[in-house]
């Protein structure tokens, strides 16, 4: 049974464990037939009394019943370590008082014409059947049994019948072949059997290995990912704090200022930056808790025309600076909202800050808001360069970057716009973009 495909290392290995599976399956099939073989060897004292009458059945009674004995005793050998180890030994032995009693039976009648000739036929049609013997096992039965009935034959005395002999001793022969061939063929699929199971064995025990380093790895990562947002939870903090420290005395400084001075203007810039530095960071925050899934979205009424002016005036120096008009479409009527004002400042800064850095000086950012079928729909559009078809899809994508040569050369780290939409979404809304090149960009925020 060899595997042309696996080194001869590799096929002795399959075949060590091939015979130790069979072992069991040998044993127990053994045991089994020994104690059919002891029953059906008693039940066939009925035929000793029917073919030969009482004197013949008492007189095979002894010879059926010892040959009973030595499988019980064949039986419980079986049931030892040492038999499990001698179980192919013991096999054999369990045919050969079946055999031997057989051969008997048949000197002490007709020899070769005898009746007892199908016994033999049974023994070696169990070999076949039953007794899962090895190729080899197989041949030292068939040659056994062959053996055994030229030697009754001979036993018996003359031959009369030759034809009955012939033809008895030709059945033997085809028997004996079909059983070898047989066992062959029953062994060779069994040990395909073995060998297809034994890869899916491997393979799933390699399944179940690769599933524990994957556990293993995604673990790590988990802890390593809790890390990484400890460490930018943590730095973001650190950093706030001397910012935040920062724009009070700038506030200071520029009140102090005469207006439209050169000192004036400088710390309105270093104010400007110094406020774009804080959103930065205020943004990794906030993705490090969308990440962690803390971030909890608290509504609140709200002023929207109060709210719209609020923002207008928070980038206005920077629209100022680079020469883009601010409009701001404020709601004619007061209007009230039930909204989180921290997460939704997130979202439009985020969107006039990306808005006024693409837009070329004397270009104008346009903010309007309005309730429309129980939405807030906040839109932010400006007259910059636009952005090509190919990039819309990513634009929300964190830490997505243009190609400098498709725009502003100016790119942040794409991360504001992936925070528009986790926020939006985190409100159970949506953000839309429509843009054509030359002709500007709207964002477009819808929240309930």
């Amino acid at each position: 049974m060899p595997d042309r495909q696996t080194s001869p290392e590799t096929q002795h290995r399959l075949n060590e464990r091939f015979q130790a599976h069979e072992r069991n399956v040998r044993v127990a099939n053994y045991r089994t037939c020994g104690l059919l073989a002891m029953l059906f060897m008693l039940a066939g004292s009925s035929l000793d009394w029917v073919v030969y009458g009482w004197d013949g059945m008492m007189g095979f009674l002894p010879l059926r019943v010892g040959s009973v004995g030595v499988l019980a005793a064949l039986n419980v050998l079986l049931r030892t370590d040492w038999g499990a180890k001698k179980h192919r030994l013991l096999g054999l032995l369990m045919g050969a008082p079946l055999v031997v009693v057989i051969a008997i039976m048949i000197a002490r009648t007709e020899g070769a014409a005898s009746p007892y000739y199908a016994g033999l036929n049974l023994v070696l049609l169990g070999a076949a059947v039953l007794m899962r013997w090895t190729v080899v096992d197989s041949i030292l039965v068939v040659f056994m049994t062959v053996g055994a009935y030229l030697l009754a034959c001979e036993l018996h005395g003359p031959i009369t019948n030759s034809r009955i002999f012939y033809n008895n001793l030709y059945f033997l022969g085809v028997t004996g072949v079909f059983t070898v061939v047989g066992t062959w063929i029953y062994n060779r699929i069994r040990f395909s059997e073995f060998r297809t199971r034994d890869a899916l064995d491997r393979s799933r025990e390699e399944l179940e290995q690769a599933n524990v380093r994957l556990e293993s790895n995604n673990r790590r990562l988990l802890e390593l990912d809790e890390a990484k947002g400890r460490f930018f939870a943590n730095i973001s903090h650190e950093l706030r704090t001397p910012l935040t420290l920062l724009i009070a005395p700038l506030d200071v400084l520029t009140a102090r200022s005469q207006p439209r001075s050169a000192e004036h203007d400088m710390l309105q810039i270093m104010r400007a930056n110094t406020m774009r530095l804080l959103k930065l960071i205020n943004d990794l925050l906030e993705l490090v808790k969308l990440e962690s899934g803390t971030i909890r979205v608290n509504r609140m009424p709200m002023n929207l025309p109060d709210f719209m002016r609020s923002q207008a005036a928070a980038v206005g120096v920077m629209a100022e600076e680079r020469g883009v008009n601010m409009l701001t479409r404020i709601p004619d009527e007061p209007a009230t909202v039930q909204m989180d004002e921290e997460k939704l400042e997130r979202i439009c800064l985020n969107l006039l800050f990306n808005a006024i850095k693409y837009t070329p000086s004397g270009g104008r950012v346009e903010l309007a808001a309005e309730v429309t079928g129980g939405n807030l729909v906040l839109t932010v559009a400006d007259t910059g360069g636009g952005i090509p078809a190919e990039f819309l899809p990513h634009v929300f994508d964190r830490f997505w970057q243009a190609q400098p040569e498709h725009g502003n050369k100016q790119r942040g780290l794409g991360i504001g716009l992936a925070l528009v939409k986790e926020l939006a979404e985190a409100h159970g809304g949506s953000v839309a973009v429509a843009s054509e090149l030359g002709s500007g960009t709207t964002f477009s925020v819808s929240l309930p």
